[in-house]
């Protein structure tokens, strides 16, 4: 859970980038993302914004893809 203000915005941005990536390529291995994104974001942290992404239903993860919904 973010703790400050600039916690947050970095959340949100991680959400939007991850999100849009995920757009562009219609679908993706999440290892192949986590591998892109691994020296802005933790392993949980990345986790955390899969398991919100696809709480909101703008993506589904199948096996280890995430497709995107929308």
């Amino acid at each position: 859970m973010p703790q400050t203000r600039d916690e947050l915005k970095a959340g949100l941005i991680v959400l939007a980038i991850m999100a849009e990536t995920i757009r562009e390529f219609g679908s993706i291995p999440s290892g192949h993302l986590y591998a892109q994104m691994m020296g802005k974001v933790t392993i949980d942290g990345f986790e955390s914004a899969v398991r919100t992404l696809c709480g909101s239903t703008v993506i589904r993860k199948a096996g280890d893809v995430l497709h995107w919904n929308v």
